[in-house]
Order: structure tokens, then C-alpha cells, then sequence
């Protein structure tokens, strides 16, 4: 992820974090629509969950382009057991919702904010 970021203008990164920051739970409650619209678009049978496969790769394959997260099975299965907090088998919205809030705000804004003061 630092990678990418090193990459970015300081416009660009200034963007990233306020981007990531509005769609924190304190955020554009709109913004945040996305992450239902995401997960109800990938639950192919429309049961409440997402399952490993086809529905789990279409909710992160954007995510994983988005942070550079190489697309290998190794990866869909660590992501797929770290979103999967009861370890059911299955990621509810609740669960995919908290593992975006809980990753923007341990390792997605700090990296951003780092990027841009090792840069003023």
C-alpha cells in the first residue's frame, strides 16, 4: 500500500485521506452507502452472506486495485478469514463493513498521513 502511495502527488494523497475519511462511520452517510450497494450486488443469491468464491472476489477484487493486494488464492483466503470475524464461513455486511472501518483507521490513514508529512 505505501508503494502506491509514494506514487501520488501530495494533491492526490490530500484527496485519498479525505476520500477514506468520508467514508469512516463519522463520514458522508451517502459515501458510505457504497459498502451496502457493494456487498448486495456481489450476494449472488441474495441469502445476507458472501461466501468464498465468485461472490467474495467480485466485494474485494476492486479493493485489492485499489491497495495494490496481489489477486492470488492465498490472498482471497487470509482476506476472506480476516473479514469473517466469527469465523462462520460466511461475511455478513455487518462484518465487511467493520473490517473496512477497522483497516481505514489502523493502516489506511496512517500510511496516507505518513506519505504526506515525509513530504513537508
Amino acid at each position: 500500500m505505501e508503494a502506491k502511495y509514494q506514487a501520488l502527488s501530495v494533491e492526490e494523497l490530500n484527496a485519498e485521506l479525505a476520500l477514506v475519511q468520508s467514508l469512516l462511520p463519522s463520514g458522508d452517510a451517502d459515501k458510505r452507502a457504497v459498502f451496502h450497494q457493494t456487498f448486495q450486488l456481489n450476494d449472488k443469491n441474495k441469502d445476507d452472506h458472501i461466501t468464498p468464491g465468485d461472490e467474495f472476489v467480485g466485494l474485494v477484487d476492486k479493493l485489492f486495485d485499489r491497495f495494490g493486494v496481489e489477486k492470488t488464492e492465498e490472498n482471497y483466503a487470509k482476506y476472506f478469514a480476516d473479514i469473517d470475524a466469527d469465523s462462520d464461513g460466511k461475511i455478513t455486511l455487518n462484518e465487511f463493513v467493520e473490517y473496512i472501518d477497522k483497516t481505514a483507521l489502523a493502516y489506511v490513514i496512517p500510511a496516507l498521513e505518513a506519505e504526506i508529512a515525509k513530504r513537508q
